[in-house]
């Protein structure tokens, strides 16, 4: 549905280039560089819709394998030594990761960077991801 919308979106927008172009050339060159604006803003449009969409798609699978209840060494192993290790007042161990390198180290497109990111651990498994608490099968115990 949000593929079906962005799409209309953009044809929308590209109907709209297309009648401010003949009007550009049969006018003056002032709209002739609008329809040249528009149309570069109609792909750009297009590109970050795409990304988006690719980006989504990407984190859904991300958080369906973290809702298995991964174990603490699993997760490590996947993100690396964390920067800080804290106890929460319940007994929970909070690991945090700062993603600092990189010129767009606080710039965030579409949640591709993200400037933090924490997980919480109770009894070795992932309980809290990001904000989102993780539902743990009955039967699943820490590796």
């Amino acid at each position: 549905m949000i593929v079906y919308t962005i799409w209309n979106i953009c044809l929308t927008y590209w109907m709209i280039w297309v009648e401010s172009f003949r009007t550009a050339v049969l006018q003056n060159a002032f709209y002739y560089a609008l329809a040249i604006i528009s149309y570069g803003l109609y792909f750009s449009l297009l590109f970050f819709a795409i990304i988006q969409f690719i980006n989504g798609k990407n984190m859904n699978k991300g958080f369906a394998k973290l809702k298995q209840g991964m174990s603490e060494k699993k997760v490590v192993s996947l993100l690396g030594e964390p920067d800080s290790v804290g106890i929460r007042e319940d007994n929970t161990l909070t690991y945090h990761w700062f993603n600092d390198e990189g010129i767009l180290k606080s710039f965030i497109l579409f949640g591709i960077r993200k400037k933090e990111i924490r997980a919480v651990f109770r009894d070795g498994l992932l309980i809290e991801f990001e904000g989102k608490y993780i539902k743990i099968p009955q039967n699943k115990s820490a590796e």
